[in-house]
């Protein structure tokens, strides 16, 4: 597992490398994250270890949230709300605290992410949604739906 952390972190470093110095010949702006390699970092799994962890990266690098950095983040979200139900109520805080972090969250439960994982999102917003959680359950629900939906992977009698 650590190898292919390692594996994908190298390859998301030397493509967003590549990019970032190819549009620096072409257009003399500044880049929209200009830290691509330090966000690359953080984003990989042995930095990024919780809805805190991702609410500072958020909130500092707001510009970084395309291609293989888009992709990590959609695979933490959604690996996170599969695997680690029981941090829903840190997830729920932030979105209070913060209507633009839950959107990026939501955003982010998206068809980059594996099907199976998806599905047991939705199995956890309908088995294991804190009743107090009337805001963030349904919004989880309504993304993930959407997003079998666009894998068409979505079964009308189940789910």
């Amino acid at each position: 597992k650590g190898e292919s952390s390692l594996m994908r972190l190298i390859l998301i470093t030397a493509a967003l490398t590549l990019l970032f110095y190819a549009g620096q010949e072409c257009n003399a702006q500044a880049p929209a994250c200009p830290d691509v390699i330090s966000v690359a970092a953080a984003v990989s799994e042995d930095h990024l270890k919780n809805w805190n962890d991702l609410s500072r990266l958020f909130k500092k690098h707001r510009g970084c949230d395309d291609g293989a950095l888009a992709e990590g983040y959609s695979d933490f979200v959604v690996r996170t709300l599969a695997h680690r139900w029981d941090t829903l109520e840190e997830l729920k805080k932030l979105a209070a605290e913060d209507k633009t972090f839950e959107d990026f969250v939501l955003k982010h439960i998206d068809a980059s992410a594996e099907p199976d994982h998806i599905v047991m999102v939705l199995t956890n917003v309908k088995e294991r949604c804190p009743a107090d959680s009337t805001q963030i359950c349904p919004s989880i629900e309504k993304a993930a739906r959407k997003t079998l939906q666009d894998l068409g992977a979505l079964k009308k009698s189940n789910h």
